[in-house]
């Protein structure tokens, strides 16, 4: 109840300014033209309806059909950023289908083996580092096939190990660092006994004000 609590009372704050705004239509025209880019197809929904033209035009393998209405204009010159926010985009559109394909299946992968050595952990701490890394990169690729699938909802973050920028690219290989150095002793090194709720077969508790919550029965066997 106390975590509810806590979650409403941040939802309501951190909403009210978006609530706020709605009332002199600007936000809720720009949600439209974020569903709708052909609204607005040489403004504010030029990228939105850029990338429903390269996509619509793709196909499963080679090069894209002609985009008519542009002259000799190449894909990368029509598309902004197109080597770094929507660089998944003009890969579809330059080699086909199947490079997105390709990219869910290998990072796909990778989730599900990193979670795998996520549960062999002995350490909690070990446990939420990891976590934590996995979750990060899963929400950045997320983000970034959406953004480039079209929908613009959220501003598209970096696609790790694949496109380019240089802070990205420091900050994701910071955070494999990381990962390959909790599991290299994560499966070793545990927890001293007797530290937190260990004994305890209940998954959250109310102790003296404290919510108390027992990762390491049942996360970690």
């Amino acid at each position: 109840m106390a975590i509810l609590i806590m979650y409403i009372s941040t939802a309501a704050v951190l909403s009210t300014p978006f609530i706020m705004k709605m009332g002199n239509g600007y936000v809720l025209r720009r949600m439209q033209i974020i569903f709708n880019p052909s609204l607005d197809p040489t403004g504010s929904g030029y990228i939105g309806s850029m990338i429903q033209r390269l996509l619509s035009h793709s196909q499963f393998i080679g090069q894209g059909l002609p985009i008519s209405g542009y002259g000799e204009y190449s894909a990368i010159k029509l598309l902004p950023a197109a080597n770094t926010d929507f660089l998944l985009t003009y890969l579809i559109y330059r080699f086909g289908w199947i490079v997105l394909i390709g990219i869910i299946a290998i990072f796909s992968a990778f989730t599900m083996r990193v979670i795998l050595l996520c549960k062999k952990q002995k350490s909690v701490l070990g446990f939420l580092v990891s976590l934590a890394i996995i979750s990060t990169f899963a929400v950045q690729c997320i983000v970034y096939i959406a953004s480039n699938l079209g929908f613009l909802l959220l501003f598209p973050l970096s696609l790790p190990i694949i496109s380019y920028g240089g802070r990205a690219l420091v900050t994701n290989m910071c955070l494999i660092g990381f990962l390959l150095s909790v599991f290299r002793t994560g499966d070793l090194v545990k927890d001293k006994a007797g530290v937190g709720v260990a004994n305890s077969s209940h998954f959250i508790q109310y102790d003296n004000g404290q919510i108390i919550i027992n990762l390491k029965d049942h996360f970690i066997k």
